[in-house]
């Protein structure tokens, strides 16, 4: 919110579940996303091959990291996703993310990115193995107190 007067703007950051951002990996399942999920578009243009890998990936995850993301991520809309392609090591842990898609901006990837930093995966029978994963945020409200 802005500051009366003109000041700054304050961040109030959302506390977000990575498993609760990875909706998508259920999805998977299926031939295809539903047009109305947040991750659909990061998912146009996938073929069978790499809608396996980030299904694979998924099932790999040993460690949901938490996070949260700022609220002025979802200024203008209420949900986004973001494609990432990185490396997991032989220990299970995260090498070389990238961002390979992002929408409706970029700052869905930067976001993916920081929540991913801390997963851990099963480790790889190889030293490197490709992943890739989607991430969909949806703003929710927050629960009710009593």
């Amino acid at each position: 919110m802005a500051a009366l007067g003109g000041g700054p703007i304050q961040e109030t950051p959302m506390p977000l579940s990575f498993a609760a951002l990875l909706g998508a990996v259920a999805l998977l399942a299926e031939s295809s996303v539903p047009a109305t999920d947040p991750s659909a578009p990061c998912y146009t243009g996938l073929d069978e091959t790499r809608r396996a890998l980030a299904k694979a990936t998924g099932e790999r995850m040993v460690r949901n990291p938490r996070g949260s993301v700022p609220m002025h991520l979802f200024r203008g809309t209420p949900t986004g996703c973001a494609r990432l392609r990185f490396v997991v090591d032989a220990e299970g842990r995260l090498q070389e993310p990238v961002v390979e898609l992002a929408h409706p901006d970029t700052r869905f990837g930067a976001a993916a990115l920081r929540l991913l930093s801390s997963a851990v995966f099963t480790p790889g029978r190889r030293p490197r193995e490709e992943a890739l994963m989607v991430v969909s945020f949806t703003l929710e409200a927050p629960p009710a107190t009593d």
